[in-house]
């Protein structure tokens, strides 16, 4: 399916947008494509890429109170919804769309609109990488009255690297559904770290008052490593809204990861959260704001620079 796509051009490459779906749908480094992206896609909501969902999941995608995927529902309005161009410029694009999303398990709807504005920003002292800024906004038009809401960014990543995620202590996570295998994870004191095989379906969330904010995706290519470095912003003292199913009710995750068996294309994803709005309760817009850095870097400088960029420098 041809839609039409922006190109920014870069010396270290090319970032593709895909404004029709709302989101950065490539970054191509060196000839090398970071993100996953669909070869089969049919239009439907699985192109890959960079998205938007709202949460959680567990009032909008699941329609059963259990993990049955093959009843698993992604709300059109959301994915691939009808994304308008606003305003694009030389390294600035904004794209918005009025969304009506209904609730798996009540005759209640939330409505709003949604708008996503991508920067490119300039990156003078690393010259191998590129980097833009996402920020999302929810203004809230109705909704049943305590109903959370949250930003959901996903990235979808091809399989054959390892998710870093930052932690304030010794990392933790819970499982969504699936299991992790010992051998696709390894928690530690400052990080937890996940295989991305594309081969074996897990979901895992971090609960948000141990992120530090800082998330990588890192794959090996030749003698250097592919890098997806994302910095956002976590609030531990603010409500999160998204939870495993058999967790409802309790304090949401701000960072999740997930791994696909193949049935959908055998990818992974980068995804992460806002705090949550709460209809009814004040305020009524919703803001989250994140930047997204690619490229190379050498293997021989990989482990200095993990640690550098996980420690804040």
């Amino acid at each position: 399916m041809k839609l039409q796509q922006i190109r920014w051009r870069t010396a270290a490459g090319t970032i593709t947008l895909l404004p029709s779906r709302g989101r950065v749908l490539q970054v191509n480094v060196g000839g090398v494509e970071a993100y996953w992206v669909n070869p089969r896609w049919t239009g439907d909501w699985n192109v890959g890429g960079d998205r938007l969902w709202l949460s959680p999941e567990a009032d909008f995608n699941w329609p059963t109170r259990h993990v049955d995927f093959s009843k698993y529902v992604v709300p059109a309005a959301v994915d691939p919804g009808r994304w308008e161009l606003e305003r694009h410029e030389r390294g600035f694009c904004q794209v918005r769309q009025q969304v009506t999303v209904p609730h798996m398990h009540k005759a209640v709807k939330v409505r709003g609109e949604l708008r996503r504005s991508f920067t490119m920003v300039e990156l003078p002292d690393a010259p191998g990488l590129m980097a833009y800024r996402t920020d999302n906004e929810l203004q809230l038009v109705d909704g049943p009255v305590g109903q959370g809401v949250g930003l959901w960014s996903l990235l979808q990543v091809p399989k054959g690297g390892e998710m870093i995620i930052g932690c304030r202590r010794k990392g933790m996570f819970r499982t969504h559904f699936g299991t992790v295998p010992a051998r696709l994870r390894q928690i530690r004191k400052g990080e937890v770290r996940l295989r991305i095989t594309g081969d074996h379906q897990y979901k895992i969330g971090v609960p948000n008052d141990i992120p530090t904010g800082r998330m990588v995706y890192a794959r090996p290519v030749g003698e250097k490593y592919l890098v997806i470095a994302r910095q956002f912003f976590p609030q531990p003292w603010r409500a999160y809204c998204d939870a495993p199913l058999s967790a409802r009710g309790t304090p949401g995750d701000a960072v999740q990861v997930y791994n696909d068996s193949g049935a959908l294309g055998g990818f992974g994803e980068m995804e992460f959260h806002s705090p949550a709005l709460v209809v009814g309760r004040g305020a009524d817009r919703l803001l989250d704001s994140y930047l997204t850095m690619v490229g190379f870097v050498a293997a021989r400088e990989w482990p200095r620079w993990l640690r550098r960029w996980l420690a804040g420098q």
